[in-house]
C-alpha cells in the first residue's frame, strides 16, 4: 500500500481537497494532542493528581452521547461546515483557560466543564473525516486515504 509511488503527487495525497482536508484534521489532532498534555500539566501545578484525573476523566463520557448527534449533524449539513464549526468552538472552549486564569478565577470546575464541552463536539471532525474521505478521492484510491486519516489519530 505505502511502496512505491502511491504517496507520490499523482497518488491519494495529489488531490488538493484530500490533502487539505487530511492536513487540517492533522493539525486539529496534534492541537488536541497538545492541548490534553498542556492542560494536564496546568491542573497539576494548579490543584495536583486529583484535579487532574477528574479534568481527565471529563473527556471521556461527553463522546458515548455526541457521537451518534454528529452524526445527525453531518446528514443534515456539510461535513466541512460542521467540522469547521467544531475545530473553532474547541478552539473557542480552550481559549478561555488562559482568560480565566488571567483573569484570577479560574477553578477546577471551570476545566472539567470545559473539558467536557470540547469532548462533545470532537466526534464532529472524527466523523466528518469518514463521512469526508469517500467523496474527495475515488474508489481505488480509499484504502491509502483511510490509511492516512488513520495515522492521523496514531
Amino acid at each position: 500500500m505505502f511502496g512505491g509511488s502511491r504517496l507520490l503527487p499523482g497518488g491519494v495525497l495529489g488531490r488538493s481537497a484530500f490533502k487539505r482536508m487530511w492536513g487540517g484534521v492533522l493539525l486539529s489532532r496534534v492541537g488536541d494532542q497538545f492541548t490534553v498534555v498542556a492542560l494536564m500539566w496546568f491542573v497539576l501545578e494548579l490543584a495536583g493528581p486529583g484535579a487532574a484525573g477528574l479534568v481527565l476523566a471529563s473527556f471521556g463520557p461527553p463522546v458515548l452521547v455526541s457521537g451518534p448527534v454528529a452524526g445527525r449533524f453531518l446528514d443534515r449539513f456539510q461535513p466541512r461546515v460542521v467540522m469547521s464549526l467544531d475545530n473553532l468552538f474547541r478552539a473557542a472552549f480552550i481559549a478561555l483557560v488562559p482568560a480565566l486564569h488571567w483573569a484570577g478565577i479560574l477553578q477546577i470546575w471551570q476545566l472539567c466543564a470545559i473539558a467536557f464541552a470540547c469532548a462533545l463536539l470532537s466526534p464532529a471532525t472524527e466523523v466528518g473525516e469518514r463521512t469526508l474521505v469517500p467523496e474527495l478521492v475515488p474508489d481505488g484510491e480509499l484504502e491509502e486515504a483511510n490509511a492516512l486519516v488513520s495515522a492521523n489519530w496514531e
